[in-house]
């Protein structure tokens, strides 16, 4: 799976390493936060 936001180029796309059901179980139990965004220093 890739992330890519509205404006960037698909050149631009992060690649999650993850497929639908492992980015769906935790975007749930991240209650809804866009995870991929957070930095993992933070």
């Amino acid at each position: 799976m890739l992330y890519l936001d509205s404006i960037d180029d698909i050149e631009d796309a992060v690649n999650l390493d993850s497929n639908f059901e492992i980015w769906f179980d935790t975007l749930v139990s991240s209650n809804g936060t866009k995870y991929w965004e957070v930095s993992p220093n933070n």
